[in-house]
């Protein structure tokens, strides 16, 4: 009744009509579309430099503490399932007296996966260790690590993602980003 009244004083309600909203709806909808790829990119980006910045942070880490504690660390990993872990070298022998080394038991020492669809790729020169069926790399204690290069790869694109090399000497490191 209030509405017929409205209507006669001349008040007009004027609300959207439906082409207006399919319009507004349509616009949206290629905004989105333009948007998500690029998100989607940033996010990769983003754990790309995170997956490579833990990688090198580790491998630092563990070599200043083998300086600090003079004893040898590794830095342990499994090609095919992204696992990575970090070992020490106790102060006990084998019955071999070869060097026996255990898990740390700090948080970068337990075991750890690379994000889904990353692995470890190009670990030609590093050395195997059969009996943890893992390949590693040796960090001294007088600063030094294996000269080694390994490579990981994003399997969804099917590119390398980035590439750490341990220049041996002085314990230097250098990345590249595969692009």
């Amino acid at each position: 009744m209030l509405l017929l009244d409205a209507h006669r004083r001349g008040v007009t309600h004027r609300g959207f009509v439906l082409i207006e909203l399919v319009v507004v709806l349509v616009l949206l909808s290629i905004i989105t579309a333009m948007v998500v790829p690029m998100y989607g990119g940033a996010m990769g980006n983003i754990q790309r430099r995170s997956t490579r910045n833990q990688l090198v942070g580790i491998l630092l880490h563990i070599q200043e503490r083998a300086v600090s504690e003079t004893r040898e660390y590794r830095f342990y990993f499994r090609e095919d399932t992204g696992e990575y872990w970090v070992e020490l070298e106790s102060d006990t022998l084998s019955e071999d007296f070869e060097a026996v080394f255990e898990p740390v038991m700090e948080a970068y020492g337990r075991p750890a996966m690379l994000p889904m669809d990353y692995k470890f790729t190009d670990v030609g020169r590093l050395a195997q260790d059969d009996e943890r069926d893992a390949y590693y790399i040796r960090c001294f204690p007088n600063g030094a690590c294996n000269a080694v290069e390994f490579s990981v790869q994003d399997t969804a694109a099917n590119k390398i993602a980035f590439s750490i090399e341990l220049l041996g000497t002085l314990g230097q490191i250098r990345t590249e980003t595969g692009e």
